[in-house]
């Protein structure tokens, strides 16, 4: 959330620079729509090779962790119906 906060307020300088003399409402909501519209921009825009390979690495990774899961509870309740 910091992060976020930070990312913000560089914002909010960013407009303040090329603003002056806007009040700090408008600052404000100056600064949110922009970061709005580099959120939407970035949801529209497809990965990057680099973006998509790290994709790929978590699905594995989460694809793996799924299945020991599954193969763990299965093993649990087989062994359960056993005594």
């Amino acid at each position: 959330m910091s992060t976020l906060l930070d990312y913000y307020r560089k914002k909010v300088g960013e407009v303040r620079s090329s603003a002056p003399t806007a009040d700090a409402l408008k600052t404000a909501v100056l600064a949110g729509l922009l970061l709005a519209d580099e959120v939407l921009r970035k949801q529209e825009s497809p990965p990057s090779s680099q973006e998509e390979a790290e994709i790929a690495l978590l699905t594995e990774k989460l694809i793996h962790t799924l299945d020991e899961c599954l193969v763990s509870d299965s093993k649990a309740h087989t062994s359960k119906s056993f005594e």
